[in-house]
């Protein structure tokens, strides 16, 4: 077999020579050589820098096709069942190691596919930025295995050449998705690292970037294609898929959200001031096409940049979390917009959230003005709603009466996804930040003892439990129509909950559905140990026990 002669070698000899060569274009040339290959649905098999060459332009040239394959067109998938056991061991997926019993003769086998190649792509992305092979720590096999068929990933270096950036890594560890299925395509990878090689713009034999801000459009990419591999993420395992982190993160980073998510006009204000406020932003009146919604705008749009770009990423991310989540006890999200005549000497139009118009306000307001609406009803719905989300193993944190809707059919929704939060979720600094703001916002008084008064040993996070405490305070609020511990200061709802004391039972809730089955209820969701606390799917039984046996008060 004759090939054309590649002078500078190995692809790992040629950055050893050349150690101010753009490695982002060398990558890029990687995933358009995979991308070819798997157009055609063919294998690689074996991607690794010594299968790597670089020719006399510099351009990156996959070789060594030993190991390729033409997927199976009738496997689930498109994983190829090949016999043998073929690769090098540092670069290959969990399912090469692991292996299977194939169907016919019970042999051992090896899915290699080609999400097992993009597994390999990017061991050789981390080799290009490190100069070491993947699991480097490890200098025998057998523990390399071991690690891998674990679950482990590579480390993410501390020393990196330059251009080695955030959503490198995030899109990296992607790739390095344990189950096959997770792993995006080839042709995604290829935008999204086409993406990353604008926004980096590394000019070789600098140390620097180069002074160009990447296009809108190329920004947008990276966001685009980490969208659709979450969306395509079917049942309750969505939030948790490396895809919606990455998507999540890389939104944070660049203060965008997907083009999905987006309401592109006949969005405008109809309200000359704010109809309500919250921590971080202010909710005008609006009007979208014949209907009516609430507008919710960054609040101190004209504040100074650094203060302004976190409210963004904060926005972005409740856009995020709020665009995927579909309940009928959910205040529906519209899309997100931009609305520039509310501030004309603006340089740039502010970010807005929009959703549905709930015309009876919030819960605090709807039962000030209906004294008689259904309690347990009411209860019902938000239990419902609560539920959902932690079907989800998602934590809102942030549940109180003024973050609770009435829509135009008198029916509960659950509102503000600003600090709702994976339950496995590690981002602790992402928590700390939101601890302060859940105090500055007001929220003090429906946070659990151990929120606020966390053991040395445990971190300060938000919790499934939590919620059901702010679920005991929200019942409270709807009985009493007030809001927890009226009376206190902030200091003495503190005390009040260091010291375990809880609300005293509203002396007119018997009215109102407040039973003793109902108040046992709210007392377990208070329970000191979080433990002991109902979950949010048996308080609904409860609750619906509660409505067949007429506790409830017909509006």
């Amino acid at each position: 077999m004759v090939s054309p002669w590649m002078p500078n070698g190995t692809l790992s000899h040629f950055l050893e020579k050349n150690p101010t060569a753009n490695r982002h274009h060398l990558i890029v040339d990687l995933a358009s050589g995979l991308n070819y290959m798997h157009s055609m649905n063919i294998i690689h098999g074996d991607p690794k820098s010594a299968n790597i060459l670089v020719d006399n332009s510099g351009r990156a040239c996959l070789c060594d096709f030993g190991s390729s394959n033409v997927k199976d067109q009738g496997s689930a998938g498109g994983l190829a069942i090949l016999p043998d056991r073929g690769g090098t061991i540092r670069y290959m997926a969990p399912e090469l190691h692991l292996g299977f019993e194939d169907d016919e003769d019970g042999e051992p086998g090896v899915y290699k596919s080609l999400a097992s190649d993009i597994f390999a792509l990017a061991s050789v992305i981390l080799e290009v930025f490190t100069g070491l092979p993947p699991f480097c720590e490890f200098r025998i096999d057998v523990k390399v295995v071991l690690a891998i068929v674990s679950g482990a990933k590579p480390s993410r270096p501390c020393n990196t050449k330059q251009g080695f950036s955030d959503q490198l890594w995030d899109l990296m560890e992607l790739c390095w998705t344990f189950d096959p299925r997770g792993r995006p395509l080839i042709k995604d990878v290829l935008e999204l690292l086409t993406t990353i090689s604008l926004s980096e713009n590394v000019e070789p034999g600098t140390s620097t970037k180069v002074d160009v801000s990447p296009s809108v459009e190329a920004t947008w990419v990276g966001v685009e294609k980490l969208y659709k591999t979450a969306r395509a993420t079917i049942g309750k395992t969505l939030f948790g898929t490396e895809s919606f982190s990455s998507l999540r993160k890389l939104c944070r980073e660049l203060g965008r959200h997907p083009q999905m998510c987006t309401i592109s006009g006949g969005l405008r204000i109809t309200s000359n001031e704010p109809i309500g406020a919250g921590t971080f932003s202010n909710v005008y009146c609006g009007r979208f096409g014949q209907h009516d919604v609430a507008i919710k705008i960054i609040r101190e749009f004209r504040s100074n940049g650094d203060d302004r770009n976190i409210k963004e990423k904060r926005f972005s991310v409740e856009a995020i979390f709020w665009h995927f989540l579909k309940h009928e006890n959910l205040v529906p999200f519209l899309g997100v917009s931009s609305i520039i005549p509310l501030f004309p000497k603006a340089s740039e139009a502010p970010l807005c959230l929009v959703s549905e118009w709930m015309p009876h306000g919030t819960l605090c307001q709807y039962i000030v003005s209906h004294p008689s609406a259904p309690r347990l009803k009411l209860l019902s719905e938000i239990a419902n709603g609560l539920g959902y989300l932690h079907s989800y193993s998602l934590v809102h944190s942030d549940l109180k009466g003024a973050n609770i809707f009435v829509n135009k059919e008198h029916r509960a929704c659950i509102a503000d996804f600003g600090q709702t939060r994976f339950i496995y979720d590690q981002m602790l600094s992402e928590n700390n930040e939101l601890a302060t703001a859940m105090e500055m916002s007001g929220s003090l008084r429906w946070m659990s003892r151990e929120f606020l008064f966390p053991n040395d040993d445990s971190p300060r996070v938000p919790t499934l439990e939590g919620d059901i405490y702010a679920f005991g305070m929200v019942m409270w609020e709807t009985f009493a129509s007030k809001i927890p511990y009226p009376d206190e200061t902030d200091g003495g709802v503190m005390l009040r909950v260091y010291q375990e004391c809880i609300p005293e039972r509203p002396p007119n809730g018997a009215e109102l559905g407040l039973s003793d089955e109902v108040w046992d209820l709210m007392v377990r969701c208070w329970h000191g140990e979080d433990y002991h606390r109902p979950t949010a799917s048996s308080a609904l039984q409860e609750l619906q026990t509660a409505l067949d046996y007429g506790y409830s008060t017909s509006g």
